[in-house]
């Protein structure tokens, strides 16, 4: 059918890392595929189909540039990188999922904890593609929207591994993940219809999860359109226990125990702490200089906010809110927010803290102003 067609070319384009100028794209989350021969359509959709769990970024170019060539070089050449998993297909924009870089011996690896709609795309797109190098060379790099447990799994026992991730203000938070599910093409295709009523708007969006009383929720507040479900999904990824991130159990989705939700703040603040890095999605620009001062021990000029070469910095980061959400809810609208978000926002202030006082350390090692806008 055209649609799976067209679907699997935007996929593989996405997988394949293409560049705007090989290929015509819209806006991100949007992306279109115009013009394809029939060789390379046959391609893409075996592509767009191969379930491979690990990517080789060596490999991923090599199959980016088979893609490019006369249709009578393409197939075989393609498939059979095809063969030996080069690629990881990804639904949204492009990404690299899984191992992304492969350490060198003797050389750790840079675990990132991706929690969706924190920024975390963007901090990827960074750590992969920023001048100067973000990481060191020859350090491996991982990155996936995991559960904590599955992604410490991976560390080596030996030590010298990093972990790192991102959180993001739980109410922007809430609000961009509504966002996602109710007007993302992601959404489109994931999205039962029978639910998308359900994200009209963010009002009619968040009582379907607090129903009319907090006290006395509605029975389908469990179900979240097989979209995000907006209880602490922060404090989720941080506490969903191993071998429940390809299951239903996703950190998307709320994980029961015992017929409620599993998410114990008091192990997600004990976790936080085993982060070598945290960034702060509203600080972001500053969360990218701190990270460079902890993996490089050195700054660009670009992380002197009272330099003019700050705003030479390049922002990959988007801001999907605008306004002030709350002040378009109702109170008791605004009360589920902040319920359903009372673990998350206990675990962001944790993390806000520890993210001034390593930015006030790493100002006093380089000596430059690295948070000038502390307002958030």
């Amino acid at each position: 059918p055209f649609r799976l067609k067209r679907q699997a070319q935007e996929n593989a384009a996405e997988a394949f890392h293409f560049t705007p100028s090989q290929i015509p794209c819209g806006e991100r989350h949007r992306s279109r595929m115009y013009t394809f021969s029939s060789a390379i359509v046959t391609v893409v959709t075996f592509a767009a189909l191969a379930a491979a769990s690990l990517s080789e970024p060596d490999l991923r170019l090599e199959l980016a540039n088979a893609l490019t060539l006369e249709n009578a070089d393409i197939t075989g050449g393609a498939l059979d990188l095809l063969q030996r998993g080069a690629v990881q297909v990804s639904s949204h924009r492009s990404s690299c999922r899984g191992l992304c870089r492969a350490a060198a011996p003797g050389s750790p690896t840079f675990y990132f904890l991706h929690i969706a709609k924190t920024s975390g795309t963007s901090l990827d797109e960074d750590i992969r593609n920023r001048k100067p190098n973000i990481l060191p060379g020859g350090v491996g790099y991982f990155h996936r929207e995991l559960c904590f447990d599955d992604i410490v799994s991976n560390l080596s026992s030996s030590g010298g591994d990093q972990l790192f991730t991102i959180l993001r203000e739980p109410r922007s938070h809430v609000y961009s993940m509504f966002k996602q599910c109710a007007t993302s093409e992601w959404a489109e295709r994931v999205v039962p219809d029978a639910d998308k009523q359900l994200m009209v708007n963010f009002s009619t969006w968040i009582r379907h999860f607090g129903g009319e009383s907090l006290d006395e929720p509605p029975a389908s507040w469990l179900l979240d359109g097989n979209c995000y479900h907006p209880l602490n999904m922060q404090t989720r990824a941080l506490t969903c226990p191993q071998g429940q991130a390809d299951s239903i159990s996703h950190p998307w989705h709320l994980n029961m125990q015992g017929g409620v939700p599993f998410a114990p703040l008091d192990v997600a603040l004990q976790n936080l702490e085993k982060f070598s890095f945290v960034g702060i999605a509203d600080h972001y620009q500053e969360s990218v200089c701190l990270l460079y001062s902890k993996t490089l021990g050195s700054l660009p000029p670009a992380c002197n906010c009272q330099d003019e070469a700050w705003s030479s910095f390049g922002m990959r980061h988007e801001r999907h809110v605008e306004t002030r959400q709350e002040d378009m809810l109702s109170p008791f609208e605004v009360e589920i927010l902040d319920t359903f978000t009372r673990s998350d926002t206990e675990l962001y202030k944790a993390a806000l803290t520890r993210f001034h006082e390593e930015v006030r350390t790493a100002e006093t090692k380089h000596g430059v102003k690295i948070l000038c806008n502390d307002a958030l």
